[in-house]
């Protein structure tokens, strides 16, 4: 029997979200009375109707309170002296109490948090599927296929419907979700994941054929099944059908994510390492391009706030030659907290004819079967 051959590469590699700030209550009490000093509410949302300069450096943005009431009383509110005549007049602004006022745009961060912006397309075309998330372990994984006669920019988004047993279990209306576009060949276009009710991927493409694939890792790490829509919205006609899945289409859509990755680590032998990232969710994959197995051991026992694909935070695979796997895909854990990875590589490499099968420690649990299938190099 042959020894597996010495040590070839070992890889050390550290990765976090800047660390959060604890919030500062003083700060944050005393934001609140002087929001409210001034005429605003606390955790309250406001319209954007205008934004405009009314001088060389002077923007101002145009708020409404749906309440019809209760204005804005700092700098250039409706009876600010300020205001020129002629500003005044053509911003048709208003002494009455009707909740809608101007204020200096470069005032807001101090008292508004984010800004939400709905884009309006008129004259798009739209397309709605539903469907509910599976796991990964048969061919129902949610497919489509998406025909675009002409070249078209693209809105994709996929919602938690907002159902099913995942609000009875974990009360969050957060879900982990993915969106993978596909071209014609099979590569990847374009890919979204974050942990959140709704994703949007905004792309722009050519005529052709592309391939929708929609899942959550929800699945994988809380064994529940929530609904979804899939909304797309297109400049130009197109068309969205069910299409039939197959057991490699999701580890071959994920495999081709990583390839599109410039976060590559050769390691000699014609061994690497890929990994990506999406908004704190991280993955990794192995390509063996060279003529003997490789048994790789990864260790992320250093991580923190992520959940594993393959419900572990180290394990053993080999990888055959010529062929290449997802080794494990960490999601975030708790959205509103910081996402640390931290993972140490080794890997040997082995004799093909001794070690002519894959084997994974732990095995890999069966509705993630899918993504971690072995598959043939590209």
């Amino acid at each position: 029997m042959h020894n597996p051959t010495m040590l070839f590469f070992q890889v050390l590699f550290l990765r976090s979200s800047d660390p959060k700030k604890k919030p500062d209550l003083n700060q944050i009490w005393t934001t609140i009375l002087e929001s409210r000093a001034k005429g605003l509410e606390s955790d309250h949302a406001y319209s954007i109707l205008d934004a405009r300069q009314v001088k060389v450096n002077q923007r101002l943005v145009k708020l409404r309170n749906p309440w019809g009431e209760k204005e804005w009383k700092g700098d250039w509110n409706d009876n600010c002296p300020e205001w020129p005549k002629t500003s005044k007049k053509r911003l048709n602004t208003s002494s009455t109490n009707d909740g809608v006022f101007w204020m200096p745009w470069e005032q807001m961060p101090s008292f508004f948090s984010s800004v939400t912006i709905c884009k309006i397309n008129a004259n798009w075309h739209e397309a709605r599927k539903r469907g509910q998330f599976c796991d990964f372990s048969s061919t129902i994984t949610s497919v489509y296929s998406l025909e675009v006669p002409y070249g078209a920019e693209l809105e994709i988004e996929v919602f938690n419907s907002g159902d099913g047993d995942y609000y009875s279990r974990l009360k969050d209306p957060d879900v982990d979700l993915f969106l993978i576009l596909l071209n014609s060949k099979g590569y990847c276009k374009g890919y979204k994941h974050d942990v959140d009710y709704y994703i949007t991927l905004s792309t722009q493409v050519s005529s052709g054929k592309y391939t929708i694939i929609v899942g959550s890792m929800s699945v994988v790490n809380y064994l529940v099944c929530p609904s979804f829509n899939l909304v797309v919205h297109g400049s130009r006609p197109f068309d969205v059908y069910d299409q039939p899945s197959t057991n490699e289409i999701l580890a071959d859509a994920f495999q081709t994510v990583a390839l599109k990755t410039t976060n590559r680590q050769d390691m000699g032998g014609g061994v690497s390492i890929l990994t990506f990232d999406d908004n704190g969710n991280f993955g990794l994959m192995c390509e063996n391009k060279s003529s003997q197995t490789v048994r790789l051991t990864s260790d992320f026992q250093g991580s923190k706030n992520v959940l594993s694909s393959r419900h572990a935070f180290r394990m053993t695979d080999t990888i055959q030659p010529q062929t290449q796997q997802i080794i494990v895909i960490f999601t975030r854990k708790i959205f509103s907290n910081d996402v640390h990875i931290a993972y140490q590589a080794s890997g040997e490499l082995l004799d093909p004819e001794e070690y002519s099968y894959s084997k994974n420690s732990p095995t890999i649990p069966i509705q993630a079967s899918g993504l971690h299938r072995l598959r043939q190099v590209r």
